[in-house]
């Protein structure tokens, strides 16, 4: 399960901004500069991935997926492999929770590169205590 917790959790905060926004300086071959992201970038990013948690705690696979790139890819994880584990968890578990810390994040133009910590529990199914 850690392979599964640590790339989901991966997912989830990466998968927001790996959108294909690429500024005209980048499309004509020039490397932008990364640097820290702003505050505001900071609070949206913390909001979309509340929402993506929100949506994974209620176990609805579309919601989640929404909040990832079609063009996300983190070698061997992509949005495929993504949704198979995500079947894989909903159906083994009846309750999942996830906490997610954004720990720092650094844009450069309409990128953002986003490094988090976080943990993945849950209660299996049948499971009695």
């Amino acid at each position: 399960m850690t392979f599964t917790v640590v790339t989901l959790v991966a997912a989830l905060t990466l998968g927001l901004v790996a959108a294909p926004l690429v500024p005209d300086a980048q499309r004509a071959g020039k490397v932008l500069p990364w640097e820290p992201a702003p505050r505001k970038v900071i609070l949206e990013l913390q909001q979309a991935l509340a929402h993506a948690r929100d949506r994974f705690e209620a176990m609805d696979e579309a919601g989640v997926l929404r909040h990832v790139s079609d063009h996300y890819r983190t070698d061997p994880l992509t949005k495929a492999a993504i949704r198979e584990q995500l079947r894989v968890m909903f159906a083994l578990y009846d309750t999942l929770r996830a906490q997610v810390r954004i720990d720092d994040a650094w844009t450069a133009g309409d990128r953002a590169w986003v490094f988090s910590t976080g943990e993945v529990s849950g209660r299996l199914y049948g499971y009695q205590q």
